[in-house]
This record gives C-alpha cells, sequence and structure tokens, in this order.
C-alpha cells in the first residue's frame, strides 16, 4: 500500500503534492492541520498501522499534533515514528522548542527511551529546534540536515551541529551529500547511500 505523509502547510513539505498524487496511486494521505485539502485526513498523535507480519513487521505512529495543538505552521508538523526490529525513525517535520518539549514532558513521554537510529533533523537544522534536551534523549546514530546549498536561511546552524555532535551521531547534510539513502537488509543490517559519492556525475565541482 503506497502512503503519503505530508508534515504541514510550508511549501518546502507541500509544494507538488497535486502533482505527485497525479502521477502516483497513493491509498491514503495524512497531512497536518494546516493542510486543507478534500479527501485527505489529518495527523493526530495516537494514530498508529503496521506493515507486514511477523518479526519483519514495521510499525507506525504519530506522536504529534495533539488535540491543543498549533493548527497551522511549524508546531503543526506531523510527527512520524518508524519502528522495526530494535530500529527506530524519527521523522519531526518544522517541530520548534516547544513541541519538542511537550514530546519530552512527564509523566509519559512519547519519545523513544532508546536511541534513535536515524533523525531527520527537526526544521532543517535551524536555532528553533534541537534543543538540548531533546537532543540528548534522542541521541541519533544518523542525523540527516535537510538544507539547501548556499541557501540563505544558512541551515544548518552550528551550534545545532555541535550538539548532535557532542552525541556523537553520523552527520548528513544534503546540502552536500544530495539524495541520502537508508536501506537495512534482513539481517537488519544498514547500508547508507549519499548521492553525491555514488553518482557523482550529477554533481558540479
Amino acid at each position: 500500500m503506497t502512503f503519503l505523509v505530508v508534515s504541514h502547510e510550508d511549501g518546502d513539505h507541500a509544494g507538488g503534492v497535486d502533482s505527485l498524487l497525479a502521477s502516483v496511486e497513493v491509498k491514503d494521505v495524512l497531512v497536518g492541520p494546516g493542510l486543507v485539502a478534500k479527501n485527505y485526513r489529518r495527523c493526530v498523535a495516537g494514530q498508529r498501522w503496521t506493515w507486514g507480519e511477523g518479526v519483519d513487521i514495521v510499525s507506525f505512529e504519530i506522536l504529534s499534533p495533539t488535540a491543543p495543538s498549533a493548527i497551522e505552521g511549524n508546531n503543526s508538523s506531523c510527527v512520524l515514528l518508524i519502528s522495526w526490529r530494535d530500529q527506530i525513525i524519527l521523522l519531526p517535520g518544522d517541530i520548534e522548542h516547544s513541541v519538542e518539549a511537550q514530546l519530552q514532558r512527564s509523566p509519559i513521554s512519547k519519545l523513544p527511551l532508546t536511541p534513535v537510529t536515524v533523525l531527520l533533523a527537526p526544521h532543517h537544522g535551524s536555532q528553533t529546534s534541537s534543543t538540548a534536551g531533546f537532543v540528548d534523549r534522542v541521541r541519533p546514530a544518523h542525523v540527516v540536515f535537510s538544507s539547501g546549498y548556499r541557501h540563505h536561511f544558512g541551515h544548518p546552524h552550528s551550534a545545532v551541529v555541535d550538539r548532535y555532535r557532542s552525541v556523537e551521531s553520523q552527520r548528513w547534510l544534503t546540502s552536500e551529500q544530495g539524495a541520502i539513502s537508508f536501506v537495512w537488509n534482513q539481517q537488519g543490517e544498514l547500508k547508507v547511500g549519499p548521492t553525491r559519492t555514488s553518482r557523482p556525475d550529477r554533481w558540479w565541482r
């Protein structure tokens, strides 16, 4: 089943959705509450689904937004947690400090207690996100900064990069390495494939 999750309404996340849906058959679409469109379902904390069976079952869970959360903008982002065996992938969209704190808040934290395998850095590595407490909680083995080459916002911020360095995360920048693939084999071994090293002909040097 093809499933699409669009974190929120900002153009760098939702842009091109209509053309994508026109060319790819998608069974279901989950969107942040600020993206209003016919036949789309809103993502809400607590939604869960699975693919596969037995040891190969893949679990998906929406951690945010909750009912009182922002109804538009960065903090309305769908936060998706994906689990397979002992591997955990966290896709937090553009959440900022307040939602990071909400995800960690006691008595019951919505974040995993074990280190995350792959984290897409919240808000592209902006200063508005990746607080020290959040980074220390998730302690990702790999963190990906989705950012444009020489982009005017300058993502990721050096202080944010340093926070991930302090927990020994392997850092990946799309602005330097292009598309980055994370592929697990049946034994659970991970192979990371950055486009710039696999297809250098696509890059200007």
